[in-house]
């Protein structure tokens, strides 16, 4: 392995896992004259960089020989939850980019081909983050410690008497569970109660829900969301991710045992973010677009400026 020199010390380290040395040698030239650039051809190798350095962000191809890209996150997360994560593919494949979300939670989604500004901007904004998370305690989500609670309510967000009895069985008294069956109804829960875990089902028949979850994120990072939908697209997931940070896509049939490790993940995480605010940073989204943001109609936007501003926050 090659010594990192001095001057390497002092960038921010990105390391790049892709099996094509062609797109290795692209990133290389694009930017180690900002960052301390690592590249891999494949998956354990680019773990065994993770273990002999702290990298501040990552960008993993897909499809990959041996170990596919969400499977190499996967293993990154663990092994440190503090990088950045981000997945780099041509393939709008659905299970990978659902993957991504539940088993990475990557902070973008890129697609190829890429636009070289686009991608210097993504790379520099998640390197930022990482450089601030860089001597932060961060922990992987994982279980709930027994008998542990939170004041914050959950909230469920379904037309469905199902789901909401679902999640407060398995709630189990951890927390205080709401149930909106319409959008309207969640807003005004919102105004009145700390939220700290949304569990929200969509449908070909309900309203805008993805929507929602993407404006909420904007106006309040510190919600943890899961989607229950059986509607699911490769591009309407990849938006989720972008521009909602979503926490988990579940997609029916949804095990008892699915829904467990999802809240549990979910609950735990709606700590880290009250205990640590620094880790909000990585919850930064891409903003909707003002033609999609006017769709969602007067009463939500306001709706949410409100929620602002009992939280204390500056409307926007």
């Amino acid at each position: 392995m090659t010594a990192t020199s001095p001057e390497a010390e002092t960038k921010p380290r990105v390391l790049f896992l892709d099996d094509e040395e062609r797109i290795l040698k692209t990133m290389s030239a694009l930017f180690r004259s900002k960052y301390d650039v690592l590249t891999a051809t494949e998956g354990a190798a680019a773990l065994e960089h993770l273990q002999r350095a702290h990298v501040h962000a990552v960008v993993s191809d897909q499809r990959m020989p041996g170990m596919t890209g969400v499977d190499f996150l996967r293993k990154a997360r663990q092994l440190s939850p503090g990088t950045v994560r981000m997945l780099l593919t041509g393939y709008s494949d659905l299970q990978a980019i659902v993957g991504s979300i539940n088993d990475g939670e990557i902070f973008r989604y890129i697609s190829k081909p890429w636009q070289n500004d686009q991608l210097q901007a993504t790379v520099a904004e998640a390197v930022a983050i990482g450089v601030k998370l860089a001597n932060v305690k961060v922990a992987a989500s994982g279980p709930l410690r027994l008998n542990q609670r939170i004041d914050q309510a959950l909230l469920v967000l379904s037309s469905q008497k199902e789901l909401v009895d679902q999640v407060t069985a398995l709630a189990d008294g951890t927390c205080e569970v709401q149930r909106a069956r319409t959008l309207r109804e969640a807003v005004v829960i919102l105004q009145i109660k700390d939220v700290g875990v949304i569990v929200a089902e969509a449908n070909a028949e309900s309203e805008d829900v993805a929507l929602f979850l993407k404006l909420l994120k904007q106006k309040y990072p510190e919600t943890v969301t899961l989607l229950v939908t059986p509607t699911a697209d490769a591009e309407g997931a990849i938006e989720l991710i972008n521009q909602a940070q979503l926490f988990r896509f579940l997609a029916p049939p949804v095990t008892p045992t699915m829904l467990k490790e999802s809240l549990d993940a979910a609950i735990s995480h709606a700590l880290a973010l009250r205990a640590t605010p620094v880790l909000l940073e990585r919850h930064t989204v891409q903003a909707v677009s003002k033609e999609r943001e006017a769709q969602a109609g007067s009463w939500l936007l306001d709706g949410l400026r409100t929620l602002r501003s009992r939280l204390g926050l500056s409307a926007s």
